[in-house]
């Protein structure tokens, strides 16, 4: 199994990816959002470079410690954006729709420093080297 998980346990942003189709370009994930007082469960679809781009971002971020690491997929479903203050501090936020675009959505936004950052760069690096075998 393949995760993403950016946060602690009691505020955090979790995708775990559950197929990918060698075939075509799109890469499915559940997702669960938990912030103070929030939590909500989606689907969402992503494709292999939106996780390729916010590894680069999150990477850049991570060395910097400022500017921001973005996951923006196409049909923005799911969008996270994490901007570092320059002292180790790191803004998490996004929204979350159940369908895409449509219908009910979640803002959120939570607060973590630059040490949860190497464990979420490890496990994009191991989605990344997954979606690359898969592709061929």
């Amino acid at each position: 199994m393949h995760q993403i998980h950016i946060g602690n346990d009691s505020e955090f942003v979790e995708i775990i990816i559950r197929k990918h189709n060698g075939t075509d370009d799109w890469v499915g994930g559940d997702a669960e959002i938990r912030v103070r007082g929030f939590s909500a469960s989606i689907s969402a679809d992503f494709e292999p470079t939106d996780f390729q781009i916010f590894e680069a971002e999150l990477r850049a971020l991570y060395e910097n410690l400022s500017g921001k690491a973005q996951l923006l997929p196409r049909e923005e479903q799911l969008t996270l954006k994490l901007r570092g203050n320059g002292r180790g501090g790191i803004e998490v936020s996004g929204t979350a729709w159940f369908v895409a675009c449509y219908g009910s959505k979640l803002d959120f936004e939570f607060e973590i420093d630059q040490t949860y950052l190497p464990a979420v760069l490890e496990q994009l690096s191991a989605i990344n080297g997954m979606l690359r075998v898969v592709k061929g």
